[in-house]
């Protein structure tokens, strides 16, 4: 019953900005009491946090990209490249030691320009990782999608932004929707092989 009043309190203007005003007060602020039962509950809510880790994580193998899209801000990168496989392999052994389950390998840029992504799946493969990647597709060759899919790459998001190729190309600037099109028909085809 209380909760349920102090709940319909809260849930308007006035309320909450009352029990905001006298939880603020310094006869709230100041108080030991208040302080004991504030500490508490912080430190209940860091340890909670400390028991969680992430299931996942991505990580951007390449922030090198072929594309000019009208949302992405990675025109004001300053530094592009791909990253080595010496630092990659140490962060997919943390994240098996951390039983982190999946990870994503990619973050600001297009994962087929790095060369190594074949060799970098089947590594956190090889350690009990599930992979995948976002992909415009435009790079995505017969020779690639038959590559990914012997990696035994458990997932591909592609990012086909228009239903037209006006709307599409207005977008993915940069890209073609003919081509980028029939790179996804030709996998979809490779993988029902």
């Amino acid at each position: 019953m209380i909760t349920k009043t102090l709940g319909k309190i809260r849930g308007n203007r006035i309320g909450y900005n009352l029990g905001r005003g006298i939880l603020s007060s310094p006869l709230v602020t100041k108080n030991k009491i208040y302080d004991s039962i504030y500490d508490k509950k912080i430190k209940r809510s860091i340890k909670k946090l400390e028991k969680e880790f992430p299931i996942g994580i991505d990580i951007g193998v390449t922030n090198a990209c072929n594309s000019d899209c009208i949302m992405c801000p990675h025109s004001k990168l300053k530094n592009i490249g791909t990253m080595d496989m010496k630092l990659y392999k140490k962060i997919i052994d943390d994240c098996s030691g951390l039983k982190i389950k999946m990870v994503t390998l990619s973050f600001f840029g297009e994962p087929l320009l790095d060369k190594t992504l074949i060799e970098k799946i089947k590594y956190a493969k090889s350690r009990g990782l599930i992979v995948g990647f976002y992909s415009n597709a435009s790079l995505l060759t017969e020779k690639w999608a038959r590559d990914l899919i012997k990696s035994n790459l458990d997932g591909i998001t592609i990012s086909f932004d228009g239903y037209s190729k006006e709307t599409y190309e207005k977008i993915r600037r940069g890209l073609k929707f003919n081509i980028v099109k029939k790179n996804i028909l030709n996998l979809i085809k490779i993988k029902d092989l």
